[in-house]
């Protein structure tokens, strides 16, 4: 089912055509469809949404505060006559790009098949826990609750893997056509690696891939999906912050859709904060295939009271559509400056 907070859930239609006292699973994005589950006698309901509360307490606070609904189940197992129900914490965040007290998880569920009594809701047995550790390293500390910026981080931090992704092997031109120039191509994002992936931000609703179709440059692009919404967007991290020797930012974005989509680009430097004053955009119509952006950096200041933007202290770059009225696909690749 979709997402019940959105109020784009329909668990009539969901149910129609299935047997009465057939056995029943259902899988929604939030609790909120607990009632309605337990008024439908769903036997299994699986839903994630809420991070696990994310900051240790929230889940509490939900008991006396307004907040959102379905927030007083916070995770794990909750049960109402013989509908049972399981919220997972998951791996990711939203708002704010980190968890306190409340550890990611991946649950498996295993169905054995046996005999029960469906009137109590079935034999639940807990096995145990296994503990996934990929390593850990002080910047990995610090990525983790970088909230506002750690000055240490962005002047020591320096990831080898990294490198290859923010300097791409230089264009043999460069801005005059001269060979050998120093204003050579320096290459953002190509979207060649996985790893790549990991400098986005991933929401929920959202998805991103690399894939072969809207390639511009090497053997991959990257696919996004965006949900219907208000701003519903993309966010580049861990970005070359010196722009000052570039004359052009690009990026190539290819529009599926038979008709044209606004699109919009937002830059930041280490002032713009979260005012639209004091930040960069710049909004596009994506014909039907592919479109060449094109930025002169001369151009990339302030919205208002226009400001040149520190070219050597660029903090990050987004793209979004406003107003997206439906979920969207579009395909990325070559970001760059030249």
């Amino acid at each position: 089912m979709d997402d019940p907070v959105n109020a784009r859930s329909d668990l009539k239609m969901a149910m129609n055509g299935v047997p009465p006292g057939t056995a029943t699973i259902l899988l929604a994005h939030s609790p909120g469809i607990f009632e309605e589950a337990v008024k439908a006698k769903i036997d299994m309901v699986f839903v994630g949404h809420t991070h696990g509360g994310q900051w240790w307490g929230v889940n509490g606070l939900a008991k006396f505060l307004p907040l959102e609904s379905g927030l007083e189940y916070g995770e794990g197992f909750f049960q109402k006559g013989p509908t049972l129900m399981y919220v997972n914490r998951g791996i990711g965040t939203s708002f704010l790009p980190f968890r306190i007290g409340v550890k990611p998880e991946v649950t498996f569920f295993n169905f054995s098949g046996r005999e029960t009594n469906r009137s109590d809701g079935g034999t639940i047995s807990n096995s145990t826990s296994r503990v996934f550790f990929s390593g850990f390293s002080f910047s990995d500390l610090l990525d983790t609750f970088n909230v506002f910026p750690i000055v240490l981080y962005k002047a020591f931090h320096i990831d080898l893997n990294d490198l290859s992704n923010k300097i791409d092997q230089p264009d043999k031109t460069n801005l005059t056509g001269q060979e050998g120039g120093p204003n050579r191509s320096k290459t953002i994002f190509d979207f060649e690696r996985p790893e790549e992936l990991q400098k986005l931000n991933w929401e929920c609703h959202k998805w991103m891939e690399l894939t072969r179709k809207g390639t511009t440059s090497g053997k991959s692009a990257l696919k996004v999906s965006l949900p219907p919404g208000q701003y519903p967007g993309l966010t580049f991290e861990k970005i070359p912050s010196d722009w000052s020797g570039a004359r052009y930012f690009k990026m190539d974005v290819t529009n599926p859709e038979a008709q044209a989509v606004k699109f919009n680009l937002r830059i930041d430097d280490n002032r713009s904060g979260r005012e639209y004053a004091d930040r960069f955009d710049k909004t596009f119509i994506l014909k039907p295939g592919l479109n060449s952006l094109v930025i002169p950096t001369a151009d990339i200041r302030t919205n208002l009271y226009p400001r040149p933007l520190n070219l050597k202290k660029i903090d990050r770059f987004l793209v979004f559509i406003p107003s997206n009225p439906a979920r969207r696909d579009l395909y990325i690749d070559h970001i760059r400056l030249e």
